[in-house]
């Protein structure tokens, strides 16, 4: 029989490992044929149940009547009936030499680890010691102190290898070296998975390669939640909200981990089918519940836990409660609950979890190189939830987080430290440091004059912040509004975010009610007015009008308790403060915000590939610097600045993906480099 095949060059290059895994499998010191297994009748007994082995043999051998250009893995079996492996059969042959020829593809095979109780003499050199245990013990595995003389045994783990095709095979053997067994089994796996190129994901076979850069980026992913889980002050915050302690879990470690399925179910949900279980997005899923669960999926071989009846029962459970939990968003808006949790504790752990969130769905999508255009529009939506959710928090806490206090949650390091570190810690910006900085110290010394009983100037919180689009305008505000709370200027420092849309309604006498809303919401805290010079438009309109009217008043009824920063292009702002003499008493500080230089430009970029595990190439960064430089040449007003290099990299993680998508061997530097060829043209 001529079994020889031409195979793909991927499935040749597996081959050549499993044999080379196999000959290090045949070396082990012992290998043992089960011939028979009873339970254990020995109650006080620690040993559960008693085999009878018989040592066999692996090897490599030919077959005179068999043409392969591969020896096959020759498989000893005590009864005398015999198996062997080649590249796509099963040859099974018994002692009388009949014989029978399978398709490799039938081949059911499992490894997982066993526990052996031996004496220290009987114990293969191969072998470790994993644990000692007594002879006779109680329920509890304690020493049953009747018994004199009761005496410690070692355990042993020993690699379990089964070879099962339905009613022909059905053979289980023992290996004393665990870790040479695991790795054939590693191996073996792989190649019937490119084999068969049906296990576990339909036409996007879960390889070893797949398993291993699923397992390095979602375990990056557990660590931080479980850094969370174990957070005191993390969980003390959470249990005073509202709606948190309505919620039906037994503890905060169900409720966390309910809050981050969720949020993986939305945004996995973005990108496929989800309740099909043979996607690549639900094998990743899969891993993560499993982990997050307690499992021992740490290797290759677990995919037939992952698989598992059990498993996938809980999966299947989990998907359907929290479907029926999920309010359905509309398409342009994502809402992710442990998200805006995170951010009523620390802004910066939110940023952190959503750089986690995308870095993973991103890698699981181009894992198997197939990108479609879907997946693209999806990963760009999952890319810009950051953004989304740091509007929808505010909202979120002024609704939900009734009981959240400015003192509930004593930073790990002095807070006004740790705003300055991260106002520092901003690219570019140095006038507005400075600024920011000189009006730090000024408040210093007028709160050190009141203390003192000495007489302090009339000092006006509010702020106007002049500059083009993209300059960090809104991030330094919520730095300012952290600043003024540890300053004892506000008592809470929550950043609610607003514009023209949020203030002026449609209809007369709506405007005011719209502007008292959201002026409620930022009571002990900074209202942010972005564009605020279109508050009364180029018409400068009643509606406008009645919007400056309502917040001039507000202000002045809260001046204790309010802090209003506005921002917009400078010449229109200084144009704006002119028309109304209310506005021009109570902003008497502007803080200009300059362009981003070129260089400035390029370091935002690269700290953003950073935080998403991306690295530029030397000819990438380049292409890239040439292309910036090219943009603030011809740059005019409505230049983007910060924005402008977001647009560049959600253009550049695209090219990425397109480029790699037709790659079979996807490594892990492939998948999170940036090339040339990814850096768009200057055409946008």
């Amino acid at each position: 029989a001529d079994i020889n095949i031409q195979s793909e060059a991927e499935l040749s290059d597996q081959y050549e490992k499993v044999a080379d895994a196999f000959n290090a499998l045949r070396n082990s010191n012992k290998i043992w044929d089960i011939t028979s297994e009873a339970q254990s009748n020995d109650i006080k007994s620690a040993v559960k149940s008693t085999v009878t082995r018989q040592e066999v043999q692996f090897s490599l051998k030919d077959i005179d009547f068999i043409k392969c250009s591969e020896p096959a893995f020759f498989l000893e079996n005590a009864n005398g009936s015999h198996f062997y492996i080649y590249p796509v059969f099963v040859l099974l042959m018994d002692k009388n030499e009949n014989f029978n020829l399978l398709d490799l593809k039938n081949l059911e095979f499992k490894f997982n680890r066993r526990r052996f109780i031996e004496e220290k003499n009987s114990i293969p050199s191969d072998s470790k010691i994993i644990d000692n245990i007594w002879a006779k013990v109680n329920k509890d595995g304690s020493p049953d102190l009747r018994f004199r003389g009761n005496y410690q045994t070692p355990v042993v783990n020993y690699g379990v290898l089964n070879f099962n095709i339905k009613e022909e095979l059905n053979e289980v053997y023992n290996i004393s070296n665990c870790e040479a067994s695991e790795l054939f089994a590693e191996e073996f796996l792989t190649y019937l998975a490119l084999l068969k190129n049906d296990i576990g994901v339909a036409g996007n076979t879960v390889t070893k390669q797949y398993f291993d850069i699923v397992k390095e980026f979602g375990d990056k992913f557990i660590s931080f939640i479980i850094r969370i889980q174990n957070d005191k002050k993390f969980i003390d915050k959470i249990y005073k909200i509202q709606s948190v302690k309505e919620q039906p879990f037994n503890n905060s470690t169900e409720l966390i981990r309910f809050m981050f399925d969720r949020d993986l179910i939305i945004c996995f949900g973005l990108i496929a089918d989800i309740s099909n279980l043979h996607s690549k997005e639900a094998f990743a899923l899969l891993y993560i519940v499993a982990k997050m669960n307690g499992l021992d999926v740490n290797g290759y071989t677990a995919i037939s836990v992952l698989y598992g009846e059990n498993m996938l029962k809980a999966y299947v459970g989990m998907c359907k409660v929290i479907n029926e939990e999920i309010q359905q968003p509309n398409n342009d808006l994502i809402i992710l609950k442990f998200s805006l949790l995170l951010s009523a504790y620390d802004a910066d752990l939110q940023k952190e979890y959503l750089a986690n969130l995308y870095r993973f769905a991103s890698i699981v999508v181009k894992a198997d190189g197939k990108v479609t255009e879907e997946e693209q529009e999806a990963l760009k939506k999952i890319l810009n939830i950051s953004e989304q959710n740091s509007k929808l928090q505010l909202d979120f806490e002024h609704n939900q987080l009734v009981e959240r206090k400015a003192s509930d949650t004593p930073p790990s390091i002095p807070a006004l430290n740790k705003a300055l570190v991260e106002l520092d810690s901003l690219i570019g910006l140095s006038a507005v440091k400075a600024e920011v900085k000189s009006l730090i110290n000024f408040i210093k010394i007028q709160k050190a004059r009141e203390v003192t009983g000495l007489k302090s100037s009339s000092l006006s919180y509010h702020l106007v912040f002049t500059g083009n689009p993209g300059t960090g305008k809104t991030t330094v505000a919520r730095i300012i509004s952290e600043i003024y709370k540890n300053l004892g200027v506000l008592l809470e420092g929550q950043l609610i975010e607003t514009d023209r849309s949020g203030l002026v309604a449609e209809y007369v006498g709506q405007t005011a009610i719209k502007v008292n809303k959201v002026v409620e919401s930022a009571l002990n805290g900074t209202l942010f007015i972005d564009e605020a010079y279109s508050l009364v438009g180029a018409n400068r309109d009643d509606f406008g009008k009645e919007a400056v009217a309502t917040l001039i008043k507000r202000m002045e009824d809260n001046r204790e308790k309010l802090v209003v920063i506005i921002a917009g292009y400078t010449n229109e702002m200084r144009e704006f403060i002119d028309t109304n003499p209310g506005f021009k008493s109570r902003f008497n500080r502007y803080i200009e915000f300059a362009d981003y230089t070129p260089d400035e430009l390029l370091s935002i970029y690269k700290l953003s590939c950073s935080k998403l595990d991306y690295t530029l190439t030397k000819e990438a960064e380049g292409k890239l610097f040439n292309l910036i430089v090219h943009a603030v040449d011809k740059k005019d007003n409505s230049f983007g600045n910060g924005r402008f290099v977001r647009n560049i990299l959600e253009k550049t993680l695209e090219k990425q993906a397109n480029r790699i998508a037709n790659i079979s061997s996807l490594t892990t530097e492939i998948l999170t480099t940036i090339t040339l060829e990814d850096i768009p043209e200057y055409s946008f």
